[in-house]
Parts: structure tokens; C-alpha cells; sequence
């Protein structure tokens, strides 16, 4: 393996994590204007609203800011103006910015990857990706930062993997891609003609099929990648 690719929200930085503590601390602002009854039920709410009104911005149907607002618009009752669900979101995304924290095994396990190449490929806007890993610490770790914004398509599409494998001066097999999603990382990969490597830091998350390569921990894939070049 001469190129290592990593996603990055819940992979490099624990975007959950601060999502969570971030809608907890924004529910303490606008508790009054929403039907959630609790921090714990609203974090709830904000998750599988993100999730939803995200994937339609990686589908290309919304632009970036209009998630923002299509987010704030659901969560309230009341339908407000975008110019209103832009400073409402811009409660809660200082409180996510704040949150941002790489997690602890990602240096290490830089330090210790013997490859030529390592770059992010990363869903989403790409001013608030880069800004993700400056304010992390890892910006002048990586090559490169692919994101899909400046692409023009998202993962799991072949055409970004293969794009960062040319960039990379590396044919497809010989890249490893990790990521925390199945379907958009591991798959995506492996359909490109790349080692996908599936990251499961939770047990109940790991996937019945033995044959998908997991790691449990980004400081067990220095000795994988090191074992795929013999």
C-alpha cells in the first residue's frame, strides 16, 4: 500500500459527539419554541434531522446553506425566514465548532503510517471541512483534502476515489480507504477497485459478514496496511 485515504467526520473528528453537545446547548436557547420536552429528546430530533436534510445535500437537491435552514425549519414549530434560521443556526454552530475534537488514536496512528500518500476524502462543504481539521490540528497532516463540494460528487461514487488515486500518482489496489460507513466508505471503495476498511469504535455497530475488513481502532491500522504490502 503505497496511499492511505481517510474519511472524516467520525473517523478523524467526532462530528457525533460534538453534534451532540452542541444541540444539547442550543436546546437550552430555544427550548420555549420547540416540542421536544427534554436536551436528550431534542438532541434526538437535531441527529435524525441532520441526517436527513445531509444526505439531500450530498445528493446535490439542497445547496449547503439551505440544509442549514431546512434543519431550523423543522425542528420549530413555527415557520421562520431564512434570514431568522440563519442566526438560529449560528447559535448552534458556534457550540459545534467549539465541540470539534479529533479523536485520541488519529495522531499516533498518522505518525506511525509508513506510506507515501495520505489524504482525507470527505462528504460536504469544503470551507467547513478544512476549517474542521485546522481547528483540530490535523490540517498539515494530509496531502491532500478531497471534498465533494469541490469534486462535484460524493462517496460512494468511483469517480472521487479514482480521482484521489490519480492525485496520489497510485493505482486504485494499491490504496486503502477507511471510513465509519458501510455503504459510503467501505463499499464505495471496494467498488472503485481500492482496500476499503470499515471502522467500527462501537461493538454494536460491527457488521455480521465476516469478510469486511474492521479495525476497532485507527491504532490498529498502521500493522494492516503494513501487512497488506507483503
Amino acid at each position: 500500500m503505497t496511499a492511505v485515504f481517510f474519511d472524516l467526520d467520525n473517523t478523524l473528528v467526532d462530528h457525533s459527539g460534538a453534534e451532540r453537545a452542541a444541540s444539547i446547548l442550543f436546546y437550552e436557547v430555544i427550548s420555549e419554541r420547540t416540542a421536544a420536552s427534554s436536551p436528550e429528546e431534542f438532541a434526538q430530533l437535531w441527529s435524525r434531522v441532520q441526517d436527513r436534510h445531509m444526505d439531500r445535500y450530498v445528493a446535490g437537491e439542497i445547496s449547503f446553506q439551505q440544509q442549514r435552514r431546512e434543519r431550523i425549519f423543522e425542528v420549530f414549530e413555527t415557520k421562520s425566514s431564512d434570514a431568522e434560521a440563519d442566526a438560529l443556526f449560528g447559535i448552534y454552530l458556534g457550540h459545534y465548532e467549539n465541540s470539534w475534537r479529533a479523536y485520541a488514536d488519529v495522531l499516533p496512528c498518522l505518525e506511525s503510517l509508513r506510506v507515501d500518500h495520505v489524504t482525507v476524502i470527505t462528504n460536504g462543504d469544503a470551507a467547513q471541512q478544512r476549517k474542521k481539521l485546522r481547528r483540530t490540528g490535523l490540517a498539515d497532516r494530509f496531502a491532500e483534502v478531497i471534498t465533494s463540494a469541490d469534486f462535484g460528487c460524493s462517496k460512494p461514487d468511483p469517480r472521487i476515489f479514482h480521482s484521489a488515486c490519480e492525485r496520489a500518482s497510485v493505482n486504485p489496489s494499491d490504496a486503502i480507504h477507511i471510513g465509519d460507513s458501510l455503504t459510503v466508505d467501505y463499499e464505495g471503495a471496494c467498488a472503485a477497485g481500492l482496500r476499503g476498511v470499515l471502522l467500527v469504535r462501537e461493538e454494536s455497530a460491527a457488521p455480521a459478514d465476516p469478510s469486511i475488513t474492521t479495525v476497532r481502532s485507527l491504532h490498529e491500522l498502521p500493522s494492516l496496511v503494513d501487512g497488506a504490502k507483503k
